[in-house]
């Protein structure tokens, strides 16, 4: 394969479009989910303080994990991809005019001779 068809198979990649539909449904259970934590909490004799502890340490923790979820769907948009882009067609570019390598001689010659 060349450089150019590895180029289209992450472009492809890029522009395959993630379904709404899984954040939109993990987002609703999880926010529902956390809704009846302090209920459940009280239920089970905990004091109010600790309730509300415990319920905002829950949230911010799963919260935070859907989140993180959401950005390992689309790691494109966090990436800097235009200077990875850029770097790699300078490369590209730049050794095009590089002279070819010197072939190594047979047998036991050091490096430096």
């Amino acid at each position: 394969a060349t450089y150019s068809d590895y180029g289209g198979m992450c472009d492809r990649i890029q522009k395959t479009p993630m379904p709404l539909v899984y954040t939109r449904h993990t987002a609703r259970f999880l926010l529902t989910w956390l809704l009846f934590v302090p209920s459940v909490l009280l239920g089970a004799g905990f004091g109010t303080g600790a309730v509300i502890g415990i319920s905002v340490g829950m949230a911010t923790l799963m919260l935070g994990i859907d989140e993180l979820g959401v950005q390992i769907e689309e790691p494109f948009s966090v990436l800097p991809m235009d200077s990875y882009c850029n770097g790699l067609r300078d490369l590209h570019n730049y050794a095009e005019f590089l002279p070819a390598p010197k072939p190594k001689p047979a047998g036991n010659v050091p490096d430096w001779a």
